[in-house]
């Protein structure tokens, strides 16, 4: 007889998918986008939220990358071509002096999430300050790529013959983006704040932007579904507009054609943004199967003995088979959730027995849990090292020599997304939930969850026991 006890300790867990997690992910982002949320991903065409673009000639090429200034609209005259390869990104550049202040049209094929922006003055960034400040910048224009050809015309916008310099950089468009205009009804020099760019829950001045006590109407359709936008008279202080909310059932009402309906018509002189977080969460637990693990390898232990007894003298002693080893692997799950400021996984198995050999193979369910509370510290990631403890007891059998062999098996596995769902509580109305008179009418809604795990752990262990009679002449 023998009998198996088995001990894993630390091992870090890894979920599988629900079924339906595929279909719960597309539903959640259709009912968003059905009721005039937005949300971001690599197809997602942020320019066409932003502004109105023209179509060049279809006769036209630009190679990828490419920006052209023109000084007319015939696309034959002179012109200068401006390749975001050529130049440093996140570092102000001039204009070459054969279009300095002279371009009235612009041609660009930038890739989706890179955004160049075209600057009246020629002005270095702050030591202390990030690249989008646009302290002494003069008018500015944003090119925000689609990953085809776009054309702007400069005159509405108030920068004919007005560029001296610019910059690029790739920017992260799932935190949304608003358009703040100096004329009302979405006309004039224009500025787009991407809100990835500047820290959240902070007052941001822009007293020194051409924009201060110039903004007549703004524009948040390219908002994310759970960002807000807070605009101030004075550095956080004075009158103030919060009405800025990337939530809501009428994608119309995301816009402010006239700042002088609030009385507040050139009167804006610093923002700040915050993101709704969840006053609850619920996150569906997920599993993953040792069977979706490659490139396995076992830790082995094997004792020798001679169980010399009789079964008329009793039975013999119990024997113990034991792995022990620290530090055997290292689990890691990333969220990809830009909010979230911490992470926590619990790793818990479920053993079954095997069919065809003794021993037992392993489910493992994954919790996870997540912290959104600011912090001088965020993460996005949790790393567990995994140590396997593994007893194997059995009772030999008498008069025989034996050999008993335990393996844990452990499974490595690359990086891989895995997908399920949370319910979250929210104290505004978001867009798709409902109340939940159980959880102090907090609006309540089912969202995708998504992390990815990569490491390696415990698949199964495989118990072997080999006897062999001791000959009668051998025997006391």
């Amino acid at each position: 007889k023998y009998y198996t006890v088995i001990m894993i300790e630390n091992l870090t867990k890894l979920p599988s998918p629900p079924r339906d997690s595929a279909a719960v992910q597309s539903a959640w982002f259709e009912l968003i986008r059905r009721h005039g949320g937005t949300l971001f991903d690599e197809t997602t065409d942020v320019a066409s939220l932003l502004y109105e673009l023209l179509g060049p000639p279809s006769s036209e090429s630009l190679p990828s990358g490419t920006v052209r200034l023109l000084i007319d609209d015939n696309f034959q005259g002179p012109g200068l071509d401006l390749s975001i390869y050529g130049f440093l990104p996140n570092a102000r550049h001039t204009i070459p002096s054969n279009l300095l202040d002279n371009a009235t049209y612009i041609m660009f094929n930038l890739p989706i999430g890179t955004v160049m922006t075209f600057m009246d003055h020629v002005t270095p960034v702050g030591s202390d300050s990030p690249i989008a400040d646009l302290r002494g910048c003069g008018a500015c224009v944003d090119l925000v790529g689609t990953g085809q050809i776009e054309y702007v015309d400069l005159r509405p916008m108030d920068m004919n013959d007005g560029l001296s310099s610019f910059f690029w950089r790739e920017v992260d468009f799932n935190l949304g983006a608003i358009e703040l205009f100096t004329h009302s009804n979405f006309q004039g020099s224009r500025c787009t704040l991407f809100l990835s760019e500047w820290a959240p829950d902070k007052i941001h001045s822009i007293s020194e932007w051409w924009l201060q006590d110039s903004i007549s109407s703004a524009r948040w359709k390219a908002l994310t579904d759970l960002q807000t936008v807070q605009l101030f008279e004075h550095d956080g202080t004075g009158n103030s507009y919060n009405n800025i909310v990337g939530y809501g059932e009428d994608w119309r009402r995301k816009e402010l054609a006239d700042f002088g309906d609030i009385q507040l018509n050139d009167g804006i002189s610093s923002f700040s943004w915050s993101q709704l977080t969840p006053k609850k969460e619920i996150i569906k637990p997920f599993q993953i199967n040792s069977k979706s693990m490659s490139g396995s390898y076992g830790i082995t232990q094997t004792i020798n003995g001679t169980n010399q007894g009789d079964t008329d003298k009793g039975p013999a002693s119990e024997v113990t088979v034991e792995i022990n080893k620290q530090n055997v692997e290292t689990i890691t799950v990333t969220t990809t959730n830009n909010w979230v400021t911490g992470v926590k996984a619990a790793f818990s198995k479920k053993v079954s027995s095997k069919l065809a050999d003794i021993g037992s193979e392993y489910t493992w369910s994954v919790e996870l849990s997540f912290s959104y509370a600011r912090t001088e510290t965020r993460s996005t990631t949790y790393s567990e090292a995994i140590s396997v403890k593994v007893a194997q007891k059995f009772v030999p059998l008498p008069n025989t020599t034996y050999t008993a062999t335990l393996t844990a098996n452990i499974g490595k596995f690359p990086e891989t997304v895995y997908n399920t769902t949370a319910e979250r509580w929210y104290d505004r109305p978001v867009t798709g939930a409902v109340r939940d008179p159980d959880n102090n009418n907090l609006y309540k809604r089912t969202e995708p969850v998504s992390v990815t795990i990569a490491g390696g752990l415990c698949t199964d262990v495989i118990f072997d026991v080999s006897s062999q009679k001791i000959p009668k002449s051998s025997q006391p």
